[in-house]
């Protein structure tokens, strides 16, 4: 397709990268700017990006992958097609690069700019064949036994350019996922060891619309289900188990913890895909029995623990946070879009008896927590 091309010479810079683990906020921006005729060269501003935890397979952003999609040329003539940004290999580390070259088309008013970063294997179907909706399917993979994560802090971006003549199109990056981490508390009289920690029954893919990322806003505290912003579209099944990878000799938390401690820190976090999980009470006798042996589909947190020399392991079911009665057929906890979720466990000591009870801290990853009981 032949395109009338304007003077004005499109380039991406990258000029922030939001979604880091550390710091980070979803005010940071990727950008780009042109010079007429005048090649565009890639960098970070502000220094080399800071190391990224558990959830990416590599210790820098090293590229991206951008759409671009003008409302009369569309996909058939798109003014980028799934274009990998990328690092230029053995030289300066903030220097980024694209080809070919691209340039706005006379024709459009206005361009859509889609982009996800890091460039993954687990995007199984991306952008380039979804057409105008900038489709992307993701699978989360789970932590292996040996803690080399196959997890990634997937970032989506999504900008509606009207102005064709402006030397930036500023493509704002947000964690696609949601993080769970978890905490705990004991008052007990003996110091609790933590053995092992599993997130039961999620769905582990999803498609997701970056287009929808505009609609991005959140009820805080949610007055219904339909509030919650997921975004994605899971696909089943919804049997996946994520195992956070532990010392062989335990997480303790020692005895008279009155505050939260970390047994998984905040950069250890699982990431899962936004969804509402099942919450069938009449699973809470297989749930909670497990040499039963009952089937079960609802959502569960599993904690192996040793207290006074006694090794237990309890299964915990979780409802929704904002106890919102349920529209649909046993609808539970929701993990939103870019959410962080702290799991909180309280060993308490009740006469000769311990109680362990939980709660459901819900937090964007960049503000203080707020404590949903």
């Amino acid at each position: 397709m032949t395109m009338k091309m304007k003077s004005l010479f499109l380039g991406l810079s990258l000029l922030a990268i939001a979604g880091m683990w550390t710091g980070c906020s979803n005010d940071d921006e990727v950008n780009s700017a042109s010079n007429e005729k005048q090649a565009i060269s890639f960098r970070v501003q502000g220094g080399v990006p800071a190391l990224r935890a558990t959830g990416t397979t590599l210790p820098f952003v090293n590229a991206f992958v951008v759409n671009a999609y003008g409302d009369v040329t569309g996909a058939a003539g798109a003014t980028l097609d799934a274009i990998t940004v990328y690092r230029v290999e053995g030289t300066d580390a903030n220097n980024f690069t694209y080809s070919p070259k691209a340039y706005f088309s006379a024709n459009d008013t206005e361009v859509d700019f889609a982009a996800y970063s890091p460039v993954s294997t687990s995007i199984t179907s991306g952008l380039g064949v979804s057409g105008i909706t900038n489709e992307i399917t993701y699978t989360v993979n789970a932590p292996n036994p040996s803690g080399n994560t196959a997890q990634e802090d997937l970032l989506v971006a999504f900008t509606n350019q009207t102005d064709l003549t402006a030397t930036t199109v500023p493509l704002n990056f947000k964690h696609a996922l949601s993080r769970v981490y978890v905490t705990a508390v004991n008052t007990t009289n003996a110091d609790a060891i933590i053995t092992s920690l599993r997130l039961v029954n999620l769905y582990g893919r999803g498609t997701l619309a970056i287009n929808n990322l505009i609609e991005n806003v959140y009820a805080n505290p949610a007055a219904d289900f339909s509030d919650y912003v997921k975004l994605w579209v899971p696909a089943a099944p919804q049997n996946n188990a994520y195992a956070y990878v532990l010392p062989q000799s335990g997480v303790s938390v020692a005895s008279g913890t009155t505050a939260a401690t970390l047994v998984v820190s905040q950069e250890q976090g699982m990431l899962v895909l936004p969804q509402t999980t099942l919450n069938d009470p009449a699973e809470a006798v297989n749930i909670a029995n497990p040499a039963f042996g009952g089937a079960i589909s609802s959502f569960y947190v599993e904690v192996g623990y040793r207290l006074a020399n006694a090794m237990e392991i309890i299964r915990i079911p979780f409802e929704d946070v904002n106890a919102i009665t349920p529209t649909a057929a046993n609808e539970g906890l929701t993990f939103e879009f870019g959410r962080q979720y702290a799991l909180n466990i309280n060993f308490a000591q009740q006469g000769n008896l311990v109680e362990i009870n939980f709660s459901v801290t819900v937090e964007p990853w960049n503000v203080p927590a707020v404590i949903v009981p």
